[in-house]
């Protein structure tokens, strides 16, 4: 329960830093550790040692595992200080557009996505 009231406070700062013009706060940072960031590392966990994203649940040794290892915490300051260095190489876009525009970050359910496919099957 304390993590959801968390999140909302989290969630509730961005949008307010956002609205005032402050695309780089501490908390869109966090909004991006915690959405975007966290997903694609996931992808990249299961990827390198050949598991299933669908089939790495929580209670699972893998799942316990990359929850252990991904600091969100952590990438929020890293992406914070990539703002500082060249913010012009980093811009931090709204998230919905982020998440409309980074097919990479989602996956249909139950399947990977070729990026070669046409559509058939």
């Amino acid at each position: 329960m304390v993590a959801t009231f968390e999140w909302a406070e989290i969630l509730a700062q961005a949008a307010a830093d956002r609205q005032n013009g402050d695309f780089s706060s501490v908390a869109n940072a966090l909004l991006y550790a915690h959405t975007l960031w966290h997903k694609n590392a996931f992808r990249r966990f299961c990827s390198d040692r050949h598991l299933i994203e669908e089939k790495v649940l929580p209670g699972n040794p893998a799942w316990d595992q990359f929850t252990s290892e991904y600091e969100a915490d952590y990438v929020a300051s890293q992406i914070m200080e990539s703002w500082k260095v060249e913010p012009d190489r980093y811009p931090p876009p709204a998230f919905l557009g982020d998440v409309a525009c980074q097919v990479d970050y989602i996956l249909p359910q139950g399947g990977t996505r070729d990026m070669n496919n046409d559509g058939s099957g």
